[in-house]
Parts: C-alpha cells; structure tokens; sequence
C-alpha cells in the first residue's frame, strides 16, 4: 500500500480525501491552518466598501458614519475571530490596514488617509484587530 498525502487512510480500503482549503460557514480553513486565505477574503471584502465609506462620509456625520462602521465592517471582523484572531501578526497586516484606511476615511484625514499616523483613529468605542480578538 502506497502512501499519497493527498488522502487520509482510515484502513486499508476507506480515505478520506484531502484538500488544500475550503470555506465552512464564510470562514476559510487551509490545511495548515495559517489563516492567510481567509484575510485575503476578508480584505478584499472590506475593499469593496472603501468607495461605500467615501461616499458616506460627505452625507452622513460622524457618528453616524461610525454606526455604519460597526454595522458594517466590525461585524464581519468579529465573525470567527475566536478561530483566527490569534495568527501572526504578519498575516494581520493586510487586514489591519484596511480597517486603519477606512476609518480614516472616516474621519477625513487629509486628501490621502494612507499618509496620516494610525494611533489617533482608534478611541474607547473603536478597537483594532488585536483588541477585537482580546475582547
């Protein structure tokens, strides 16, 4: 009997076969478990609603563009943090910047938001990625 890592032997006749990710319930798990296919889902979710919040931020005030915020954006970070909340910060990265540039768009920092420091847009009532999985 030859051994293909591709399937998993229960005994000699029954397998299962493998794979190299799948989605469960909007949540991609890959086989080692390292949660970069499932921030890169969430990223490019996230950038769809950029242009969504810019458009926003000229009709609606603040806080209510930071209603929609929650709604909106918080909710889907929230969604299974419990399971990839705790990967590196490496694969957080790309998350962690989109969340910073949308709510800087928020906030209307200048012309550019990519340019403007990240520590004055999070408050007692805005958490960032790590503070989202801690709480």
């Amino acid at each position: 009997m030859s051994v293909n890592f591709s399937k998993t032997y229960l005994n000699e006749d029954e397998y299962i076969n493998g794979c190299e990710k799948t989605k469960y319930l909007g949540v991609v798990i890959d086989k080692h478990l390292k949660w970069s296919e499932h921030i890169n889902y969430f990223v490019t979710k996230l950038r769809k609603l950029v242009y969504k919040f810019y458009t926003l931020r000229e009709i609606l005030p603040e806080k209510l563009s930071i209603l929609v915020y929650k709604s909106l954006v918080e909710s889907l970070l929230h969604y299974g943090i419990v399971a990839w909340g705790g990967t590196y910060k490496t694969n957080l990265k790309p998350l962690q910047t989109i969340q910073n540039y949308i709510l800087k768009i928020i906030y209307k920092k200048k012309q550019y938001p990519t340019l403007d420091p990240t520590n004055q847009i999070y408050n007692c009532n805005i958490f960032n990625i790590q503070q989202l999985y801690i709480w």
